[in-house]
C-alpha cells in the first residue's frame, strides 16, 4: 500500500517508539517536504524520522499540482495533494485533514487504521494490535468512543 504522512502521524509514530511500523518493504511511504519543513524546525528530536528518508523507508516529495484548502494549513494541503498524486491514503491524526481529503476521494485514516490494516493483513498479531490501541488512547491520540469503536470491532 501506499500512504502519505504528515506531521502530527510522524512524530507520535516517533514519540512511542513505532516508527518500525514502516518498515515493511510491501508499503511505500510518502511524506510532502513541508512536513520534512515543520520536522527540520525540532530536527535534532527528529532524526529517526530522517534516518527512515536516509533508509529509503520515507521518501520526501514536491507535490507537483498543489490543491489549496481553505480550511487547512499549506503542510496539509500538500499531504492530500501528494495522495492524489500518487493514489495514496492520507494517514494523519488531524481529523480535519481526514475529513477534507475523503470529501475529495482521498481515503484517509489515523495511526490506529494503519494497525488496524496490518492486523487484517496478518503483519501484527491481535495482541499486539490490541496493546498498541490501549497505547493510543492512554497517550490520547485516541479518542475513547473510537478506542472502545475499534475493541469492538476486534473482538466479533
Amino acid at each position: 500500500m501506499r500512504f502519505v504522512l504528515d506531521t502530527s502521524s510522524l512524530i507520535n509514530l516517533r514519540e512511542l517508539e513505532w516508527l518500525d511500523l514502516l518498515k515493511n518493504p510491501e508499503d511505500i511511504f510518502l511524506c510532502p517536504e513541508k512536513v520534512e519543513q515543520e520536522l527540520q524546525r525540532k530536527k535534532r528530536k527528529n532524526n529517526e524520522i530522517f534516518k527512515l528518508s536516509e533508509e529509503g523507508v520515507l521518501s520526501i516529495l514536491s507535490v507537483s499540482h498543489p490543491i489549496v484548502f481553505s480550511a487547512l494549513s499549506n503542510t496539509d494541503s500538500d499531504a492530500i495533494s501528494l495522495a492524489l498524486e500518487n493514489n495514496s491514503t492520507v494517514v494523519s491524526e488531524d481529523g480535519l485533514l481526514r475529513e477534507n481529503a475523503i470529501r475529495y476521494g482521498v481515503p484517509a485514516i489515523d495511526i490506529a487504521g494503519i494497525l488496524l490494516i496490518f492486523y487484517q493483513e496478518g503483519r501484527i498479531d491481535k495482541s499486539d494490535c490490541l496493546s498498541r490501541l490501549k497505547v493510543l488512547f492512554e497517550n490520547q491520540i485516541l479518542s475513547k468512543s473510537r478506542y472502545y469503536q475499534l475493541l469492538i470491532s476486534l473482538r466479533s
